[in-house]
């Protein structure tokens, strides 16, 4: 490894002694870190992309729940918009608790807060 690789962090080092704990070679736990590593800029890539896709094409979104589609029986809640070549594009999504009012009171104010503050102008919800 690279002198610039080498390093890790606390909670790296316990994720190891952890690992080696359990019976999980080194390398499968350097392996491993490394995988969990690629996940989280997956998943910051993703935000940017909605980020970027809500501030050209969030002007009108569609807002929807399902109910009971997952094992815990939770509200699904989804902010959909299409672009300009009438794509599907999905702004953001939550895995609610219930559907009281205190519950999408928060939900919109965290999706208004995650895309910068910039208000929708229509939403169409059922």
């Amino acid at each position: 490894m690279l002198p610039s690789q080498r390093k890790i962090s606390a909670s790296q080092a316990t994720e190891i002694d952890l690992a080696e704990k359990s019976g999980i070679r080194l390398n499968a736990a350097f392996e491993l870190m490394g995988n969990d590593a690629d996940n989280e800029e997956q998943i910051t890539n993703i935000f940017g992309l909605m980020l970027t896709d809500y501030g050209q094409f969030g002007d009108v979104v569609t807002f929807d729940t399902t109910y009971k589609l997952n094992s815990a029986h939770r509200p699904f809640a989804s902010f959909v918009g299409f672009n300009h070549h009438r794509e599907t594009v999905i702004f953001g999504a939550a895995l609610m608790y219930d559907e009281t009012a205190d519950s999408f009171i928060w939900l919109f104010r965290r999706f208004l807060e995650a895309m910068s503050s910039k208000a929708l102008k229509t939403i169409f919800t059922d």
